[in-house]
């Protein structure tokens, strides 16, 4: 039997979040705690008093064993499973796949020791998260020894619940604008330095408040824009906000704004005039499982075990459990294949460009059989992300006729192999998600014939036909990319791609010099994670739509604390910023296969967002299935 164990975030978010259709909602109750180690994305942690959700419980009967994926799931036919059911490892299953959860070594009993060799698709675009955390081609490796997360994160087991990390525990009062955050005892930085309260003051105030002339952060609007920060004790910092904010948790705590900057370390640096400052002038010293050993620029990253890690597994085992990690930097998809399928890789590569497609699994399965597993991934949305504030882009009838025209199913077997499925802003299925996106104009395939007419006569009645068109490309992005101009191409535009990487991206983007770019359109666990890609006061989130009406939801969404009125906001919001106004103009929701080799045990697929668990700490090697 396969029991499912429900608490209210499992009902409403887990449950539903990766439905292709919603499955139904779960129980109206919240769940909130002023002193509680974990939480989650859909309570209202505002309240003052504790309560516990009720728990519910499924059973169903487990078909008969299938080999899809390898691991825990080749002992299930996930195919004729309902839609919705959480399995017993954590992956959920939609249309017959399961996303996320512990594939392989479930329930087994982890093995000190051994050494993880994965790859990376880039050397490192930069090593301060502060203005690089939100590339993969960081995240791969900077997981290890920065953590998956700050004071909170997305929990490893459900990437749909917070839970602390550095935190312990935190109290909410004052109509939620005060969070008092304890710190864990036995902290350390990776040089042995204790991590205490004024080093996570420290750290929030180089994010949002640095000398001049460093940068703040990428994810200032992260922070809330906190009016005080005071430090009670050596483990307890108090941080008083401008207004309510419910939901703070879900908004400090998204992937990829990792904790960096040791106070004792980058002080004199700043000090010396060296306003750049970031983690590889100091041996990259941190607060993750494995500390820094070396960097072999084009070649290797070199971690190894770091003995003082405070973090223990749920049945108090020490972590991590491996010795040594190294990242391998590959640059080409067809290499790592390679490279996995000859035993030179444990696992492969996380990110646009690199997610394994349906041929290459199939002929590394074909090679190696039982000794390799598959996870999967409801990755990332992607799409057009037209600069709205742009002379001619501004004009919304031209993006609703890009949108039109656009053949979705098409992009997906491009870029893809048909890895993909139809999707807005939030993720489908989500309590969060209109359920209607496949009906809507320029997403129905039944409709096509008619959109597309649409568009054409939106097109020549703006004066657009034959306009030239400039697609700013990140290099990692250049089949999307010739997806989008192959759109533009039949639409009758001059189209052009202009390559770049990373670093002159994201210098471009926020300063607003660029027409169109090919862009990230959500993987959002919860809706705190959307505020930084959204709200107009953050160039970083690269739309430039200067739209007040999305900032008044955004925040109305972040100060809801009634978990049914919220999902009417955030619904509301993904229909104006997608359906009616086109700021994002989506191809569809990846999905990405990720693949490992048998010996390699542990490891918590995320649900959503390959940007989450990247840390590894609970992953081990099984030196009997090598």
């Amino acid at each position: 039997m396969i029991s499912s164990k429900k608490t209210f975030i499992a009902g409403i978010i887990m449950t539903a979040l990766l439905l292709a259709m919603a499955c139904g909602g779960g129980s109206e109750e919240t769940t909130s705690s002023t002193t509680t180690t974990t939480s989650t994305a859909a309570e209202s942690t505002a309240a003052e008093t504790e309560t516990t959700a009720t728990e519910t419980e499924s059973v169903v009967e487990v078909p008969k064993a299938s080999e899809s994926s390898g691991g825990y799931l080749a002992t299930i036919d996930v195919s004729s499973i309902a839609d919705g059911t959480m399995l017993d490892n954590g992956s959920i299953v939609v249309g017959g796949v399961a996303y996320g959860g512990i594939y392989n070594g479930y329930q087994e009993e982890p093995i000190y020791g051994g050494h993880l060799t994965l790859s990376t698709r880039r050397d490192l675009p930069g090593t301060d998260p502060m203005q690089t955390g939100g590339t993969i081609s960081l995240r791969t490796c900077s997981g290890l020894w920065a953590g998956s997360g700050n004071i909170f994160r997305a929990a490893r087991e459900n990437v749909f619940n917070m839970e602390g990390f550095l935190a312990e525990s935190w109290e909410v009062t004052e109509n939620a604008t005060v969070w008092t955050v304890k710190l864990h005892p036995n902290i350390k930085w990776h040089d042995g330095t204790p991590f205490l309260a004024e080093d996570l003051k420290y750290w929030i105030e180089l994010a949002v408040t640095p000398p001049e002339p460093r940068q703040p952060s990428r994810y200032v609007t992260s922070f809330g824009d906190p009016e005080k920060l005071e430090v009670l004790d050596k483990l307890t910092l108090r941080v008083t906000l401008p207004k309510a904010s419910p939901f703070w948790i879900e908004l400090i705590g998204v992937a990829g704004n990792e904790v960096s900057g040791p106070k004792h370390l980058v002080q004199p640096e700043l000090d010396a005039g060296n306003h750049k400052v970031q983690p590889i002038d100091y041996d990259m010293v941190s607060l993750g499982p494995f500390k820094f050993k070396s960097y072999d620029k084009g070649s290797v990253i070199k971690l190894e075990r770091f003995n003082d890690y405070f973090e223990k597994d749920s049945f108090g085992r020490q972590l991590p459990f491996i010795n040594s990690v190294n990242c391998v930097i590959m640059r080409d998809r067809g290499a790592m294949i390679s490279a996995f399928r000859a035993g030179r890789l444990d696992g492969t590569s996380r990110g646009a460009g690199f997610g394994v497609l349906p041929h290459q699994e199939e002929i590394a399965k074909r090679d190696l059989g039982e000794k390799m597993w598959t996870g999967r991934v409801l990755y990332l949305g992607w799409g057009a992300g037209p600069n709205n504030s742009h002379a001619v882009w501004k004009d919304p009838n031209l993006r609703s006729a890009v949108s039109l025209f656009m053949d979705r199913p098409a992009i997906w077997e491009l870029v893809w192999g048909g890895n993909a499925v139809t999707g807005a802003l939030w993720q489908p299925g989500s309590p969060w998600a209109v359920t209607d996106v496949g009906t809507w104009p320029g997403y129905n395939p039944a409709t096509k014939e008619e959109d597309r007419a649409e568009s054409l006569k939106l097109i020549k009645a703006g004066g657009y036909e034959g306009m030239s068109v400039d697609i700013l490309c990140r290099d990692v992005y250049i089949e999307m990319c010739e997806g989008l101009d192959g759109v533009f191409r039949a639409m009758g535009f001059d189209s052009n791609i202009t390559m770049t990487e990373i670093t002159l991206l994201l210098e471009r983007t926020p300063a607003g010099e660029f027409e169109t770019i090919v862009t990230a359109t959500g993987a959002f666990s919860f809706p705190g994670e959307a505020v930084n890609s959204l709200i107009s006061t953050n160039p970083y989130g690269g739309l430039h739509h200067n739209d007040l009406y999305v900032d008044e939801l955004v925040d109305k969404m972040m100060t809801t604390t009634d978990v049914n009125a919220r999902i009417k906001v955030t619904q509301e919001l993904e229909e104006y910023i997608i359906r009616d106004q086109n700021y994002y103009i989506p191809f569809g929701k990846e999905i990405q296969a990720l693949l490992y080799r048998s010996h390699v045990k542990g490891v918590p697929i995320p649900q959503t967002k390959v940007h989450n668990s990247t840390d590894y700490a609970t992953a081990w090697i099984d030196p009997g299935e090598k």
